[in-house]
């Protein structure tokens, strides 16, 4: 399966003016695969992050993950193929305070509608894979930021995505603590066979993926 990015531009208007934030990107990346986006705050990482995820619609162009272009889908089958095919990491972990590690791990196989017992049971394994199996009554407030963040990779991955978007994983976070997860995340691309885009402004940690592309005045160029 790949994630295909045709063409896709976004611009935002200010009264008479237009602010063109991407401009005429395009990409291919199959289930397997890593790659870096690279750039300084305010480039426009995030916007091509989440129009990548479905999350925003650029003002042209197309995003096609797998056959599926999201451009043509209705909310409710654009949920469905990101909760199917696309995990999301972010800066900040997201986690739900209310609810403990293990459920929140658990929270998009209960929202695709899986039984409760076997939900709890396979995040209790992603528990383990992550090395927090004793984290899995905690909630979130009672964590370490470095913990909170693995528990998020952990809920990205658990739905078994072909695509994991992260977006600055490691930018909340000390560097120790930033290079444990930078890590987790190459062993699960890795053994699970994702294909990962990560977003960071750290060309050292870019290296290690495969491919690194900057972002550069709305444009996106491979490094040679």
């Amino acid at each position: 399966m790949h994630l295909t990015c045709q063409h896709i531009s976004k611009s935002y208007h200010d009264g008479d003016d237009s602010i063109h934030v991407l401009q005429d990107i395009n990409f291919e990346v199959a289930a397997g695969q890593s790659m870096a986006i690279v750039g300084s705050s305010g480039s426009g990482k995030s916007t091509l992050m989440h129009i990548l995820g479905g999350l925003s619609s650029p003002t042209s162009g197309s995003v096609c993950v797998g056959e599926h272009n999201l451009a043509d889908l209705s909310d409710d089958e654009l949920a469905k193929v990101r909760n199917q095919y696309i995990g999301f990491v972010y800066q900040f972990h997201h986690l739900l305070p209310e609810f403990t590690a293990l459920e929140n791990i658990a929270m998009p196989l209960l929202i695709r509608g899986v039984a409760r017992h076997q939900a709890m049971q396979e995040a209790q394994q992603w528990l383990c894979q992550i090395r927090l199996e004793d984290r899995a009554e905690h909630f979130p407030a009672q964590l370490s930021g470095g913990e909170r963040q693995r528990i998020a990779i952990a809920r990205a991955m658990i739905t078994k995505p072909a695509f994991l978007l992260a977006d600055e994983p490691t930018g909340n976070l000390d560097e120790s603590n930033g290079q444990v997860i930078f890590e987790l995340l190459l062993e699960l691309q890795f053994s699970h066979q994702t294909a990962l885009i990560i977003v960071t402004h750290d060309m050292n940690l870019a290296k290690s993926l495969e491919r690194q592309y900057i972002l550069q005045h709305g444009q996106l160029t491979l490094c040679p």
